[in-house]
């Protein structure tokens, strides 16, 4: 195995499966790839409108705050030895 996926969703409940993940990458020389994917802002009120531009600016701000905890998670594996950890942008 060269390769170990952990797909995140940043909840305490997926701290494990990172620590597994960590684990599997170390013990087999693996590159440790980290992913999350971004659900577009939704709309609570079927009736409401949202100014495009607004809708940008939840957008972008969402895609900033998941790359954010990406960053955190790649130092984290980079602490725990791991040199070859990697995410993707979006």
């Amino acid at each position: 195995m060269t390769t170990v996926l952990h797909a995140t969703d940043f909840s305490a409940a997926g701290r494990p499966a990172f620590r597994m993940a960590l684990a599997w990458a170390r013990r087999r020389g693996a590159r440790l790839h980290l992913v999350h994917v971004v659900t577009p802002p939704v709309m609570l009120l079927e009736e409401s409108f949202l100014a495009e531009r607004s809708w940008r600016r939840l957008e972008a701000e969402g895609l900033r705050a998941a790359r954010r905890r990406l960053a955190v998670l790649q130092t984290r594996a980079r602490g725990a030895g791991r040199r070859r950890v990697s995410h993707r942008r979006a």
